[in-house]
């Protein structure tokens, strides 16, 4: 029997629905009814039409390609525009990491009753759903997720055309709110990473302070172009020109060669002003940042100082460049290609296609602390391998269009002795998201020697769904590589 779930109207609903059936009376039914029962046929018609093929001889529930597990997987309901919610959530599935994560989090909320953490449990609840492996067609729905989300935000969730990027932003942010209950460090979020952010100037060389960031998603700005690899958008977005800086190391440099000009036995001024301008030359001396933080008054006056031909306001701003660097790669590296192009009336969608690749290098570096408050940047010549385990494409226009995602089948082999499938990947403990405290046993499947596990040709060939809501095909990894146009989140998982 399939098994579908649906969405349950609330009081309200009902309400306004008895009330609308009051006041036109019977044709109004009747068309309710028939609007009603089209729409079961459309959600259970999958269901109907195997039933009917078996019915017929026409489909042998038993046949070997029927019975694949591999062949679809569980579905999800676009009830009002939700296709943005549907591809984010089925992305996080197949993400071993993610779902270690959400079991760690479920044997806390079991150890301590007290625990509240809504978000993390319901959404290992949908993850549990869409993990399961299944013969036929069946659909869920993110119901669960999204009255979660609305409860916790204490508003509603727009239908209209949102952005799969800002919808996995918000779910990440939460989930690391949640997460600020439990002590710091004993379990972090598998999307978490560290940046490393400098400054260089180009006109006198000397750099600012490092400041380390965290993030949850990477974001890399597209280029206007017509292709380019994803490998090297990594690294242009590593380094980026910025204009009409003012930088501190050149304003000083400036006042002290003038006041040099002026006198060069000394500074001029009363004994205040001779104060600040040997604290100036002091901290000059001392491997200035070019963003190094002074006292107010040094500020005030480096901005204000007006002497001879020197006057700092007019001088010329700095071009510089804006390093960026990984620090921390994480365990699952959530990528966000910036599609957004504005031609100076509206926003438009970049088309460029962009090159990926299914096993991604990149290289982590190492911050180095020489002296107290100057760290530099060392390349720690550590090559991380990730493995590309979701997509979310996007097809249609800047203001509106339909999201789908690619996803990763589970691990799943044939034991060479019984023909028994074993899903090797990770899945979430149903144990776990029971209320009652249940005494879990873990079996490792390598803990018997004597079984031996071959690969199933099917998984190898077409190792990936694409899913548009509840509509399932499987796919080649050629053709998830070949989506380059219309790509835009990519979720890596660390090998």
């Amino acid at each position: 029997m399939t098994k579908y779930t649906y969405l349950v109207p609330n009081d309200r609903q009902t309400q306004w629905l008895n009330v609308l059936l009051a006041k036109n009376g019977g044709a109004l039914k009747k068309i309710t009814g028939l609007t009603i029962l089209g729409v079961s046929l459309y959600i259970v018609s999958p269901t109907l039409i195997i039933s009917l093929l078996r019915t017929l001889g026409l489909r042998d529930k038993d046949t070997k390609e029927s019975c694949r597990l591999d062949r679809t997987t569980m579905g999800l309901i676009n009830a009002r525009n939700d296709c943005f919610i549907n591809s984010s959530l089925q992305a996080l599935v197949p993400l071993s990491s993610f779902t270690v994560y959400l079991n760690s989090i479920l044997s806390k909320l079991q150890e301590d009753k007290n625990l509240s953490l809504p978000l993390h449990k319901n959404l290992a609840k949908t993850v549990y759903e869409l993990q399961k492996l299944i013969v036929d067609s069946e659909s869920y729905s993110a119901e669960l997720i999204i009255s979660t989300m609305e409860h916790i935000f204490k508003g509603t969730i727009s239908r209209q055309q949102n952005d799969a990027h800002e919808f996995t932003q918000l779910l990440l942010e939460t989930l690391f709110k949640e997460l600020a209950v439990l002590p710091k460090g004993v379990i972090e979020v598998p999307m978490k990473g560290v940046v490393g952010n400098h400054l260089i100037c180009i006109r006198c060389g000397h750099i600012s302070q490092i400041k380390e960031e965290m993030f949850s998603i990477y974001e890399l700005n597209v280029p206007q172009c017509s292709s380019s690899k994803l490998t090297d958008i990594i690294h242009n977005n590593q380094l980026e020109k910025i204009e009409g800086y003012s930088c501190l190391y050149c304003e000083i440099n400036m006042i002290l060669k003038n006041e040099n000009y002026r006198n060069s036995d000394g500074f001029t001024g009363d004994d205040e002003e001779k104060r600040k301008l040997r604290y100036l030359k002091e901290v000059f001396l001392n491997n200035l940042m070019i963003n190094q933080e002074l006292p107010d008054d040094i500020m005030h006056y480096i901005k204000s100082y007006k002497r001879g031909y020197c006057d700092i306001s007019k001088m010329e701003k700095s071009d510089i460049f804006r390093k960026r660097r990984l620090l921390q790669c994480p365990k699952v590296l959530l990528i966000h290609l910036s599609r957004s192009m504005y031609n100076g009336m509206a926003y438009t969608r970049n088309p460029c296609n962009v090159e990926f690749e299914n096993i991604l290098e990149l290289e982590e570096e190492q911050m180095l602390q020489s002296s107290p408050g100057e760290k530099t940047f060392i390349n720690s010549n550590s090559k991380i391998r990730y493995e590309l385990k979701s997509l979310v494409k996007h097809t249609g226009s800047h203001y509106q269009g339909h999201y789908q995602c690619y996803r990763h089948k589970p691990k799943l082999r044939i034991n060479k002795e019984n023909g028994e499938i074993i899903n090797r990947s990770s899945v979430i403990d149903n144990n776990l998201l029971k209320d009652d405290e249940v005494e879990v046993e873990v079996k490792e499947e390598n803990t018997v020697p004597s079984q031996s596990f071959k690969k199933i040709k099917s998984v190898e060939t077409y190792p990936f769904w694409k899913l548009s809501d509840t509509s399932i095909e499987e796919s080649t990894v050629k053709k998830v590589l070949n989506e380059k146009k219309s790509v835009y989140m990519l979720y890596y998982e660390r090998i």
